[in-house]
């Protein structure tokens, strides 16, 4: 496995994601991830959806459901869903100007809460929510296992969290 030999400061990130708002919005738009082509005829913008509803489908989000999206960027997701599945989520992200934008698109009725904040160092109760969704976005944390034990910490027993991440493998195949 391919694995970076540099350390990853919490607002190193931060500062790359501010400087590049604008640029990341022109390119990326309010979803800053790639897609998921199942068919290869999907547009772009069909694919990044098809990611976030993918991910949507694993967690069998019902409505109500309290959801931490993890490395929310520009709340994309979060408000997908919150207005698609009817969820309650609390997005973050360690970029002002991401938490900004998300801030000024967010729908009248969804309940979707953007923070500016370190996930790692969040002050939600344990165990009370009904999944966490995290879309490219563990590659910038450095304590990995840090990270997994407080998503494990938030999550009700027998709820679910659906990661998508960039991997890296010298002899790659399909899966």
């Amino acid at each position: 496995m391919i694995t970076s030999n540099v350390s990853i400061a919490t607002a190193d990130v931060a500062a790359h994601y501010d400087s590049l708002d604008r640029f990341y919005r022109e390119i990326w738009g309010e979803h800053v991830h790639h897609g998921y082509w199942e068919n290869g005829q999907e547009s772009t913008y069909e694919a990044v959806l098809h990611l976030s509803h993918s991910l949507a489908k694993w967690l069998s989000i019902q409505p109500g459901d309290t959801i931490v999206d993890v490395g929310c960027g520009y709340g994309g997701t979060s408000r997908l869903l919150a207005t698609a599945y009817q969820a309650n989520v609390i997005g973050f992200t360690v970029s002002k100007e991401q938490q900004k934008f998300a801030q000024s698109q967010i729908v009248q009725g969804a309940c979707v809460d953007i923070r500016c904040q370190d996930f790692l160092t969040n002050n939600l109760r344990e165990s009370s929510f009904d999944g966490v969704i995290s879309i490219e976005c563990l590659e910038h944390i450095e304590d990995k296992q840090a990270a997994f034990n407080e998503i494990f910490r938030l999550l009700k027993p027998g709820k679910r969290m659906a990661i998508a991440v960039w991997a890296a493998h010298e002899n790659p195949n399909r899966a």
